[in-house]
């Protein structure tokens, strides 16, 4: 496989989980190592209420 094909399915791979991570029905956080929320699917913030960049920088264990 050459270096093009390698970054053609690396590409095609990335937007999969992308479309994954923006369409699922489950709430997703990505948290830092000290638990700040660094990044949010849609559904996170339809469940908590908050919006997106309210729950940005907030430390996760502060929702519950």
């Amino acid at each position: 496989m050459s270096g093009t094909e390698k970054c053609k399915v690396v590409k095609k791979s990335e937007q999969y989980y992308q479309s994954l991570f923006l369409h699922s029905p489950s709430a997703i956080f990505h948290l830092s190592s000290s638990a700040l929320i660094t990044k949010i699917n849609p559904a996170a913030s339809e469940m908590t209420g908050y919006g997106e960049e309210e729950l940005l920088k907030k430390n996760f264990y502060s929702l519950f």
